[in-house]
């Protein structure tokens, strides 16, 4: 290469480029063609602070990625299979309006997570308007881009991070712990996406740590 030559340095995506990305890769799996309700961290945030209805917000990722931080207040898909999954919303939706949110990475599993869910609540005409299923856009990646709050779960075990809140009304376990600045996000791909100031982590082989998760939840 010559003295005087030069050659093309990569710069830093932009925040605000980031966010738009983000929606787009969101956008790009049309779960609005199939259904299922967006809703957005500003009032899922908001939701938590309201009383007078249920909120579940379920994470569906992985316990590797849960790991590293959750939604405060989340219950993992496990925990939420555990208590009845469906059955349990029917059985708190007989009493008074639940709002179940679910959230992952950006929103492709726990979109799919919430048409498989609404496939099965579907014939409850019963609870069909006080129970209402949504995905979190750009799940958890939008939820740093809103600046709102993750948590770290406490000790080695991811049942140690949560904790049995209201039983009798709710039978759920919450996700508790310090706040944090680490973000799992799954791959490459998507932590590209990740807001500058967050501590990213990532699989190297992210489909391969997918179903090695989903095989031992079969088990």
């Amino acid at each position: 290469m010559g003295l005087f030559s030069s050659k093309s340095v990569a710069q830093p995506i932009a925040e605000e480029e980031k966010a738009k990305r983000m929606r787009d890769m969101y956008a790009a799996y049309k779960f609005d063609e199939q259904g299922v309700q967006d809703v957005t961290p500003a009032t899922v945030s908001a939701w938590q602070a309201e009383s007078g209805h249920e909120l579940i917000v379920v994470d569906v990722r992985t316990e590797a990625e849960q790991q590293i931080s959750m939604i405060p207040g989340a219950i993992t898909e496990t925990a939420f299979a555990r208590r009845g999954g469906a059955k349990l919303l029917q059985k708190l939706a007989a009493k008074r309006p639940v709002r179940c949110v679910a959230y992952c990475t950006i929103g492709k599993r726990s979109g799919d997570f919430c048409v498989a869910l609404s496939k099965i609540l579907a014939s409850d005409l019963d609870t069909a308007h006080s129970l209402k299923i949504f995905n979190l856009a750009g799940s958890i990646l939008a939820w740093t881009h809103a600046g709102l709050d993750l948590v770290a779960p406490k000790g080695n075990h991811l049942e140690e991070a949560c904790s049995d809140v209201n039983e009798s009304a709710s039978e759920k376990e919450q996700a508790k712990g310090p706040r944090t600045m680490a973000v799992h996000a799954f791959g490459a791909k998507w932590a590209a996406v990740v807001p500058q100031k967050h501590d990213v982590h990532i699989f190297q082989r992210p489909i391969m740590s997918f179903l090695v998760d989903k095989m031992k939840r079969k088990n």
